[in-house]
């Protein structure tokens, strides 16, 4: 696997379509109106949260809020790297220190799979859902 990471990631094609991906993404972002970090990664997008959600302080975490809601609207898994990760509270839970900046990075994922759809190869008449038997079909 290790192999065929390097092989692909040194394929000028392969980085081509990762660029034309990750920018086409950010294109969509900035058009929504979102902020994001400057240029996009090929590897990860970064939404600024801290200009997102301005309402929120540091100390309450405008990241992991972010990252939040976008798993509870959307499904979107992310990451905080703000103030939750970086910053630090004192024993009464003030901040001390605070991130430089409040990001969630949307990583682009490298490999995708393609999911088949299912046939039933035997399925009894109540209740089928538990005791039937389905098997891929190739897409």
């Amino acid at each position: 696997m290790i192999a065929q990471g390097l092989t692909e990631v040194t394929d000028p094609r392969y980085l081509r379509s990762r660029a034309e991906a990750a920018q086409h993404l950010a294109r969509l972002t900035r058009d929504a109106g979102i902020s994001i970090i400057e240029p996009p990664g090929l590897h990860a997008l970064y939404l600024n949260a801290g200009r997102l959600l301005s309402h929120i302080a540091a100390h309450r975490f405008p990241g992991h809020a972010l990252a939040c809601q976008l798993y509870l609207e959307g499904g979107i898994r992310s990451v905080e790297l703000g103030s939750l990760y970086l910053g630090q509270e004192d024993e009464n839970g003030a901040p001390v220190t605070t991130a430089p900046y409040e990001l969630v990075r949307l990583a682009l994922p490298r490999r995708t799979e393609r999911i088949p759809g299912y046939r039933l190869v035997e399925q009894p008449s109540l209740p089928r859902h538990f005791r039937c038997k389905p098997e891929p079909v190739p897409s």
